[in-house]
């Protein structure tokens, strides 16, 4: 997927990246590599019938926190 999979993202004026896969993992890879900070973080979770855990832990919530 990228930005001009949605009508919106296509449109906007905004630098927009799309990274796939595991969000907690893409951060600590972005953050290792001095990545600069995001303004937005949409992180979807569903993968199947159940919410990963790892997710949503206090150390994940920090890692989002850092990243904005």
């Amino acid at each position: 997927m990228d930005a001009s999979s949605t009508r919106a993202l296509a449109r906007s004026r905004a630098s927009v990246s799309i990274h796939e896969g595991d969000a907690r993992a893409t951060l600590e890879r972005d953050l290792a590599t001095g990545m600069p900070q995001k303004d937005l973080l949409a992180v979807d979770v569903f993968s199947g019938d159940a919410v990963p855990v790892h997710l949503f832990t206090a150390e994940a919530l920090a890692l989002y926190a850092r990243a904005l």
